[in-house]
């Protein structure tokens, strides 16, 4: 019976995964994927590469590589970035591939308050293999029948481009920001019908503590963070807060909604995040674990892990930078 439900478990993924975008837990890690806007926020250059696997211990798992670069211009006060995705899910079963350019400006509204602009222009290439899928009509109360299926199958591969935009207010302490992705809402379907990809907001948000260390010449910093994504009938917060001190940082998240409930059957959270973090000179190597609160524990899905490595290079000094940083999570001082 597991290995039904495990079944049961990828007929409903697949079903809903090609309407919603991918999810990262360590999402300021992976800046350019959360607001193009953050192309060249650290007014310097950087290389990011980061790895998600999710649902390791069922069939159904989706594993995520991102490889991302940016850099600031100065002088035009303007950032530029892409980044490339590679998406599988389940077992050779369907798979995403997308590219996406980023361009990005920055400006101060005031001595103290700055605006960073951000738009993207992607080519999205998307492919189900139709052999190794299970449907609906093949199962019966006693498990898979073991035939073959009246649904109807459809090209193998689509590709489509995507246009999307945002921006983010900020100052030395706060932050708040908006994306909007998927604007063209393209064509996403395998079958030559109507399947629009929805449109999907994020609003991101938080602020930075500075806290004295009375013995030692260092200081703590607390920044509690809230991100709200919507897509389509789906939404989703993740609140929480990272500790940062020196080289290290940690982080908690709840990831789920609080007040609002889709139905008596189906719970609203879904996991507890952990992250843990060091960085030497211009490095930075990261760790998070995604523990299941949501029914899915019972099949045993192992959560979710993300590795993270990035590097930050032509960082200008702090006193000479032309514009603040932001004050996001961060490794760099």
């Amino acid at each position: 019976m597991l290995s039904f439900y495990r079944s049961l478990v990828f007929v409903f993924i697949f079903s809903n995964a090609i309407a919603q975008d991918i999810q990262f837990s360590q999402f300021y890690n992976v800046a350019l994927y959360q607001n193009p806007a953050f192309a060249g926020s650290t007014h310097g250059s950087r290389v990011v590469m980061h790895q998600r696997i999710q649902w390791p211990g069922i069939d159904a798992k989706y594993t995520t590589s991102f490889l991302g670069l940016d850099h600031y211009f100065s002088k035009a006060k303007s950032g530029v970035g892409m980044y490339v995705l590679r998406d599988q899910q389940g077992i050779q079963t369907l798979s995403s591939t997308e590219m996406q350019f980023i361009y990005s400006y920055e400006i101060g509204l005031s001595k103290s308050v700055y605006l960073r602009t951000g738009l993207q222009l992607g080519y999205v290439s998307r492919y189900v293999n139709y052999n190794s899928l299970y449907f609906p009509d093949q199962f019966s109360n006693n498990g898979y029948l073991g035939v073959g299926t009246a649904e109807p199958i459809g090209n193998e591969r689509k590709n489509i481009l995507d246009v999307s935009g945002g921006l983010i207010v900020y100052s030395n302490h706060f932050w708040f920001g908006l994306s909007a992705y998927h604007l063209n809402q393209p064509n996403q379907s395998f079958y030559g019908d109507q399947s629009i990809l929805p449109l999907k907001l994020n609003w991101i948000g938080g602020y930075k503590f500075q806290i004295k260390d009375k013995y030692k010449d260092q200081n703590y910093f607390i920044t509690p963070t809230l991100y709200y994504k919507q897509q389509g009938k789906s939404d989703q917060l993740d609140a929480g807060i990272y500790i940062q001190y020196g080289h290290w940082i940690g982080g908690i998240w709840y990831r789920g909604l609080v007040f609002k409930r889709y139905s008596s059957n189906l719970p609203n959270y879904e996991s507890l995040i952990f992250q843990f973090g060091y960085k030497y000179k211009g490095f930075v190597i990261g760790y998070s674990y995604d523990l299941t609160l949501s029914n899915l524990y019972r099949v045993g899905t192992g959560g979710a892990h993300e590795i993270h490595l990035s590097y930050l290079w032509n960082l200008p000094p702090r006193k000479n930078k032309p514009m603040k940083r932001l004050p996001c999570p961060h490794f760099y001082k």
